[in-house]
This record gives structure tokens, sequence and C-alpha cells, in this order.
């Protein structure tokens, strides 16, 4: 099971307006066999990798200069409250 070309794979054809969306439309273009277990386990580590990812400091940075924080104290307070909502 390729994980990494299924996650390629639906972060393509989203960003392209294809919008393959869920695990078997994506284990189907791929040639991959959509059998329940293969599905859970594809999707738990395109899950957990998502949230690695959520987590990192480079992400929270772009996030706070989105939304234009500058302030130490407010970036602070923000991480915590993303850290909180990337862990549930």
């Amino acid at each position: 099971m390729d994980e990494k070309a299924i996650e390629k794979l639906l972060v393509g054809d989203w960003a392209s307006g294809l919008r393959v969306t869920t695990m078997p439309q994506a284990m189907g273009r791929l040639g991959i066999i959509d059998e329940v277990d293969a599905r859970w386990h594809a999707a738990n580590a395109i899950y957990d990798l998502w949230q690695s990812v959520l987590a990192s400091p480079e992400k929270l940075q772009s996030t706070a200069s989105a939304i234009g924080l500058t302030d130490v104290a407010q970036v602070g307070a923000l991480s915590q409250r993303w850290l909180e909502q990337v862990v549930t």
C-alpha cells in the first residue's frame, strides 16, 4: 500500500478541480484494490501525516502571519490553542 501516492493523488486532484475526495476513489485511481483494512491503514497513515504537518512550527507561523498576529504573546496564545485543536 502506497500511502504517499494516495495522499499525493488526493491533494493534487483536489487542487486541480477534479475533486477525488475519498480513499476508495483514490485507491481506484491508483489501481489499488479497495479492501476495508487497506483503506483504514492508508487513511490512518495520511491522518497522522496531516496532524504532524498541522503541528509544525512552520504551519503555526504561517497561520499567525495570515491572521495578522505579530505580538509574541498573541502568537504564544495561538500556539497553545492551535496544538490543543490539532490533538483533538
